[in-house]
């Protein structure tokens, strides 16, 4: 008679929930990239097809997305299912690769990309993932268990991956590449998720970790409305400090209102009319009220009064309610936070003011869920652009966990789970910031390999854009095609030595011409040396083969370069320095600026305006040979790169300005830095 082993299904179901958890995050940040990711992983193939041909394709991609998702977390999901019940997986289901190599050349390509992935994978995890199968296997009842009974390894996920694309109408290159895209930003995190699940996977902390939520609850009533304080004597301090501020800044909104004798609401009348207000939609009117909490409230019990008592607020709750409408009057008037994050958090004021009149340690506590979700949301949605796709999926986050918590019936259990939900969504992120940013260096990088290989080159062509305020077209072909031209050359600049120099006046006739004539004279020699400076581009353009249509797109927008120079009204407003005609007036107000540029450190935020609004931008990495900053958004995609002397300009004119992040969480700025 067989004896099936004793299974924990308790702990296997809650490491199903924690996998999920985590796989569901990072999945659905790559899915909000897929199409941006997807463009990455064709590389060269991209540059095949024509652009109605691309926009087709993602177009396709974006409609197959919700299908994709929902697909891959449902079969992982009965994968764990069948776990359980000790369901083999029948061999039907698996996918043969050896025999698959058989059938033809385009699924062996398909076959040789998902086993690199495969190889990758268990190489780079090897250890996490043995562990991981251990704990697995003896919360199964066994002894050991290989990687390929285990629903979540690297193979059978790729396994789950191809039946949820075998549907799919791409061709092989555009499957490899959406494998890619899958192990670029899923896969590559298997290692940091089986570590978690390894620590859940042991006893004794699963246990502290899920019954979190039960510190607080566990031993004291569930209902919000009889719940004591977290800690005895913490709020104290901070209600007295509180105080002193009201008193430094009377008369305003926050004073202490009239105390006519009258009893005192109880909290839970407090608490039902909160939910009402919630329920109404008094916070969506705007992230900032004319006033404090405490006054639209006392309108609503008012209203909600039914008996012919009149009745007041405790001072101890109007402190309570005062504070925490601070906190957010305080993030409504940071000038880091888009309007669209103010509305999504600003929700949360009703909710944290419940929770708060009952155990209001909970404001002076640092650790306290409430105040480490309101610093975790801050931080997360602070400076990012809302235009962006990585800014809108940002949004989206923070709209769930807000709507979660105003749902819950105000209970301090719901700001326990969201913020252990938040806090993973928060790892995830973050990961794909930092990942997103190392691929734009290596990018940044490798464009500047082949100066890198020649000093010379590298120092003539910096020496003559350094300072200069060029338009962004005449720049990137400088730095660029012109680039090329000059080390296509270099090598025999000893026996030509004659078309060296004259590749070098070409780029110094160039520059000239496009920079605004300092007087008659400096005009009239632009107009001798461009028919020359004509010429002398396309001989050098032909010498590398340089695309026939961005040649001539270049020529045309040089064209229209040249008009705007030698317009008599651009000439009349340039202002020279008759007593130092080598740097007038304004060149040397340029020049500090450029000074402030090189002097920025690499993670600095700037705040870029435009006629179409306002953007931020982190400085991710600096080309000290192209003389070229790249700035990257709050998710870690491309924002822009600028030329020193153009971001320069920008910074002069007020359209870039230099932004102050404080890393101190914002509940710890606003509170603990609270004076009077």
């Amino acid at each position: 008679m067989d004896i099936q082993p004793k299974i924990n299904s308790l702990q296997i179901g809650k490491i199903k929930t924690i996998f999920l958890q985590y796989f569901a995050t990072y999945l659905d940040d790559c899915m909000a990239r897929l199409e941006f990711e997807f463009g990455l992983q064709l590389g060269k193939e991209r540059d095949r097809l024509s652009k109605e041909q691309y926009k087709k394709l993602t177009d396709y991609l974006h409609t197959a997305k919700k299908i994709i998702s929902e697909q891959y977390l449902l079969k992982i999901s009965t994968a764990f299912d069948e776990l359980q019940q000790q369901t083999p997986t029948k061999k039907t289901e698996q996918i043969q690769w050896n025999a698959a190599k058989l059938l033809d050349d385009e699924f062996v390509k398909e076959d040789y990309a998902v086993s690199q992935i495969i190889r990758s994978c268990e190489n780079q995890f090897l250890e996490e993932l043995s562990e991981f199968n251990q704990q697995l296997a003896l919360l199964l009842g066994k002894q050991v268990m290989s990687s390929g009974q285990n629903p979540v390894s690297p193979e059978n996920l790729l396994r789950t991956l191809f039946e949820v694309f075998k549907p799919l109408k791409l061709n092989t290159e555009y499957r490899v590449a959406l494998y890619n895209v899958f192990a670029a930003n899923i896969f590559s995190q298997l290692g940091f998720i089986y570590r978690e699940l390894k620590i859940h996977c042991t006893k004794d902390t699963a246990e502290q970790n899920f019954t979190l939520e039960n510190d607080y609850t566990e031993n004291k009533p569930t209902n919000i409305h009889s719940a004591p304080p977290l800690a005895s004597n913490v709020f104290e301090p901070l209600r007295q400090k509180f105080r002193l501020w009201r008193t430094k800044h009377s008369p305003s909104a926050y004073d202490v209102l009239v105390d006519n004798g009258n009893l005192a609401y109880e909290h839970i009348e407090i608490i039902n009319a909160l939910q009402v207000l919630s329920y109404a939609g008094l916070n969506k009117v705007a992230p900032v009220y004319e006033l404090p909490l405490k006054h639209p409230l006392l309108k609503k019990l008012a209203a909600l009064n039914f008996s012919d008592e009149t009745r007041q607020l405790d001072q101890v709750d109007q402190d309570i309610l005062d504070i925490v409408a601070l906190i957010f009057a305080q993030l409504g008037q940071d000038e880091n936070l888009p309007n669209p994050v103010k509305l999504a958090i600003a929700p949360l004021q009703m909710p944290m003011a419940a929770v708060a009149l009952v155990q209001p340690d909970l404001l002076a506590f640092p650790e306290s869920p409430v105040r480490q979700l309101l610093d975790k949301l801050y931080a997360v949605g602070s400076l990012v652009n809302e235009d962006s796709t990585g800014g809108q999926t940002i949004i989206q986050q923070i709209v769930g966990v807000v709507n979660k918590i105003t749902d819950s019936g105000f209970e301090i259990a719901a700001w326990v789970a969201a913020d252990n939900a938040f806090a993973k969504y928060l790892t995830a992120q973050q990961h794909g910031v930092q990942r997103y940013e190392e691929h734009y260096r290596q990018l940044l990088a490798s464009s500047e390999t082949p100066l890198a290989d020649n000093e010379e080159v590298a120092m003539i062509v910096a020496s003559r854009l350094n300072n200069k305020a060029l338009p962004a077209t005449i720049r990137d072909f400088l730095q660029q095609a012109w680039l090329q031209v000059l080390l296509a050359v270099y090598p025999h600049k000893n026996e030509q030595p004659e078309l060296w120099a004259k590749h070098l006046q070409t780029l110094d006739d160039l520059i000239f011409s496009v920079l605004p004539p300092s007087d008659e004279q400096a005009k009239q020699r632009i107009l001798t040396i461009l028919p020359e400076l004509i010429n002398a581009l396309r001989y050098g353009l032909k010498q590398i083969d340089f695309d026939k249509v961005d040649r001539a797109r270049f020529f045309k927008e040089l064209a229209v370069l040249h008009v705007l120079v030698l317009d008599k009204k651009s000439a009349a407003n340039v202002q020279t320095n008759e007593n130092n005609p080598s740097q007038s007036p304004a060149d040397a107000v340029i020049d500090s600026y450029i000074a402030v540029v090189q002097q920025l450190p690499e993670g600095s935020w700037l705040e870029f305006i435009a006629d179409s609004g306002q953007r931020w931008g982190k400085l991710a990495c600096k080309s000290p040979v192209m003389q070229r900053l790249l700035f990257v958004d709050k998710s870690g995609e491309k924002l822009r790169e600028y030329a020193i002397a153009e971001l320069a300009e920008l910074i002069r004119s007020g359209q870039a300005r230099r932004v102050n992040v404080n890393q101190q969480p914002i509940t710890e700025r606003i509170l603990e830095n609270l004076t009077p």
